[in-house]
């Protein structure tokens, strides 16, 4: 089929599933019916994981840099970007389909089209639209979950996560039929995506991204895979899993040097041998590993500073459980300035540790009273955001030790 066939597609299907022969409903408001009926039934579904999905987003280049990448690029249909990234036709479709019943609309903005409109719609397109359909609805669904360090994790993006696990489990069969470009951005989507939780999502994201990967031979996405299954085998308590997920990859690992990239993943593989290690208490070979790792070259590419902030972090850590304060600190703070400097890397998700780590070290130090400080800034910054952050209470378990401490 050509663009403008998957196009009235979408309009004959609309109109057999709406009863309606109707000529004043807009082609914008058939056209989101039908990739709506691809998202979850059982969900509502949030404005803002079609704007995502359907805009620029933020990506590692080769040498560690970070670039904006347009949804075309993946294969998105410019016409349906035409549509999700344009908030008032957007919301324009949505009023529209909720005026026709087919859609409800909740008080936060949220929408939610039933299973039953779903199945009408699915079987009123004609069978050879259904893979284009279904393919469109996985770009867009994938494409709006933030890239930990380069794109901010908003509380909404949770809400995204029935959606994708949805239209991958409905098109993890299928995966050969997309493009590399396609196939590759998606893999590593659902590798930044194991982060949130649960363990039972967790679960699915690497086999989805295993199924994902299949036979392509990519040392950047075997390395991704490996990590992240090290860290599902120490989650779930496996850690020969946590330990074999990275016997091939160790420090002299011939495709270190292949580019900035696979040398940062290969840095992760060396974080987590060395969680591994701190693990099974073997807290002097965590250190090896830590401190053998350092960028390629003299100036370090962002995803290289991300590495290093990493790297101080939990060496600081390391060396904090051996007793060691004052390194433990000098350590920490070098990873606290990075976090404070970077104009274009944002290292939210991991601040409430560091912070927590820091006034540990100084009350080590019996400075407690620098470490309070610390607390309340990061507190302070977590509240004060539009959208205020979790994890304020191991901040306050912190914050009440550091005055434990100075007798208040």
């Amino acid at each position: 089929m050509e663009l403008t066939e998957w196009r009235n597609s979408a309009l004959e299907a609309a109109s057999q599933s709406l009863f309606d022969e109707s000529s004043t409903r807009s082609e914008d408001a058939s056209v989101l019916l039908v990739l709506l009926s691809f998202f979850s039934p059982c969900e509502k579904i949030p404005l803002e994981l079609f704007k995502r999905g359907s805009t620029p987003r933020k990506r590692w280049t080769i040498e560690g840099e970070v670039e904006l990448v347009d949804a075309t690029k993946v294969g998105l249909a410019s016409w349906l970007i035409d549509i999700l990234a344009d908030d008032q036709r957007l919301t324009r479709a949505f009023c529209e389909l909720c005026q026709l019943a087919a859609v409800l609309k909740y008080p936060d903005e949220t929408y939610h089209l039933n299973e039953d409109m779903s199945a009408r719609v699915h079987r009123s397109l004609a069978p050879d639209a259904l893979p284009f359909w279904r393919q469109q609805s996985l770009i867009v669904a994938y494409r709006a979950i933030p890239w930990k360090y380069i794109e901010f994790p908003e509380p909404v993006v949770k809400s995204f996560l029935p959606h994708l696990h949805h239209v991958a489990e409905a098109f993890h069969d299928c995966f050969d039929e997309l493009p590399t470009a396609t196939r590759t951005d998606f893999m590593l989507t659902l590798i930044e995506a194991f982060r949130f939780p649960d363990m039972a999502w967790k679960y699915f994201a690497i086999g989805q991204a295993e199924l994902a990967a299949g036979r392509l031979k990519d040392t950047h996405l075997r390395l991704c895979i490996g990590q992240t299954k090290a860290v599902l085998g120490r989650l779930s308590g496996n850690m020969d899993e946590a330990t074999e997920s990275l016997h091939d990859f160790g420090i002299n690992c011939p495709t270190a040097a292949v580019n900035k990239r696979i040398s940062c993943e290969v840095g992760v593989a060396i974080i987590q041998r060395s969680l591994n290690s701190i693990q099974v208490a073997d807290l002097s070979t965590a250190q090896k590993l830590l401190e053998d790792w350092n960028p390629l070259g003299d100036e370090p590419s962002p995803l290289e500073e991300i590495l290093s902030f990493r790297k101080h972090s939990l060496l600081g850590r390391v060396k904090r459980l051996q007793g060691n304060f004052d390194e433990s600190l000098k350590l920490l703070e070098i990873a606290h300035e990075v976090s404070q400097k970077s104009s274009q890397l944002v290292f939210d998700e991991d601040l409430r540790d560091l912070t927590c780590d820091l006034a540990d070290a100084l009350r080590e130090l019996d400075e407690p009273m620098i470490g309070e400080g610390y607390l309340r800034t990061e507190i302070i910054r977590r509240t004060e955001r539009p959208d205020p952050l979790t994890g304020k209470s191991l901040l306050e378990l912190a914050l009440s030790e550091a005055l434990f401490a100075q007798e208040r």
